[in-house]
């Protein structure tokens, strides 16, 4: 599992800070070609067994983080979680690897994101969106997805908020929009 790289020193150039930004863009696009990530017909086929009214325009991402742990999520973590979303109405986008950014040099912690892809959750009040018809689906696909990252050593972050449909944030605020807060139990 190839190792996230040290962050640049804080008195970097914007040259050296360039450099390392591609260093690190290189590993990601070497690791994602080997990423076997959103079989949309697939996912497009489950929802329909829903609504089969829904075409691969009524897609949704959603985005779950996770820890990092010092590595990049290996092609095998990746695929074996993706596969493990096959029969439910989520899958994934890869995994994104993210960090801080002081006076224009990278600084850490490493934080991650996986993009999940499903259906279009609607309504509001929340309770509204629980009442949708792919909710029960989507509740029950996020559960395996959890245990399936847990099971491939991808640690998800607890708590966490997910947001539903268009979401407005001010850093961990929500100012507009629907999100749910996802605990660990």
């Amino acid at each position: 599992m190839p190792n996230l790289p040290d962050f640049p020193p804080s008195n970097s150039t914007s040259k050296e800070v360039e450099a390392w930004e591609q260093g690190f863009f290189d590993i990601i696009e070497e690791l994602s070609v080997e990423y076997e990530v959103c079989d949309e017909e697939s996912l497009v086929s489950e929802m329909r067994k829903i609504d089969d009214s829904v075409t691969e325009n009524d897609i949704s991402e959603y985005t779950i983080k996770f820890h990092p742990e010092g590595s990049f999520l290996t092609p095998e973590q990746v695929n074996s979680i993706e596969s493990g979303l096959e029969g439910t109405c989520l899958r994934t986008d890869g995994p994104d690897i993210f960090w801080e950014d002081v006076d224009g040099v990278p600084t850490g912690p490493w934080k991650g994101s996986i993009a999940l892809l499903g259906p279009p959750l609607r309504g509001k009040p929340f309770e509204e969106v629980q009442e949708e018809s792919f909710w029960d689906s989507f509740d029950s696909a996020l559960n395996n997805l959890i245990e399936v990252c847990e099971d491939n050593g991808v640690r998800i972050v607890y708590p966490q908020d997910i947001g539903i449909g268009t979401t407005v944030w001010a850093g961990e605020n929500l100012i507009g929009g629907i999100a749910f807060t996802l605990d660990e139990d």
